[in-house]
C-alpha cells in the first residue's frame, strides 16, 4: 500500500500499547533552540581564558601558514607540474599564425595529392 509507514516503526510495541503515533513523535529531533539556549548560559558562566584558547588553537594556525608557504614557494618553482602561477592568463588576441602563412597557403598545389591513385593492399 502506498504511503503506508507501519514498517518503520515497532509492531510488537504498538500492540503492547505503545501506539505508532506516539513513537513517531518520540522520533523527532530535539529542540536545537533548547539546546542552543543551554549552550549560551553555559559558555557565558564558563569562559576559557585567552592564552588557554591562543595555546589550543596557535599548532593549527601554524599548520595552515606553513602550508601556505610551501604551496607558494611550488607555485614559484619553474619546471614542475605547476607552471602557470595564479591569475596568469593566456592572450587571447595571439594568433600563431600570421596573414602571410595563410596567404601562402593557396600556393601549394594540391591537385598532384588529390590525383595520386591509392595503391589497395590486396
Amino acid at each position: 500500500m502506498k504511503g503506508d509507514l507501519t514498517y518503520m516503526f515497532n509492531q510488537k510495541d504498538a500492540k503492547n500499547g505503545y501506539s505508532l503515533v506516539e513513537q513517531f513523535r518520540d522520533t523527532r529531533p530535539p529542540d536545537i533552540a533548547a539546546h542552543n539556549r543551554k549552550y549560551i548560559k553555559y559558555s557565558q558562566r564558563y569562559k576559557i581564558p585567552e592564552e588557554v584558547a591562543k595555546s589550543c588553537v596557535l599548532s593549527s594556525i601554524k599548520k595552515d601558514k606553513m602550508k601556505k608557504k610551501r604551496l607558494e614557494e611550488r607555485f614559484n618553482l619553474r619546471g614542475t607540474l605547476y607552471d602557470k602561477k595564479p591569475g596568469e592568463s593566456k592572450p587571447k588576441d595571439k594568433s600563431l599564425f600570421s596573414a602571410d602563412d595563410f596567404n601562402n597557403v593557396a600556393d601549394f598545389s594540391t591537385n598532384n595529392v588529390l590525383q595520386q591513385k591509392i595503391k589497395k593492399i590486396k
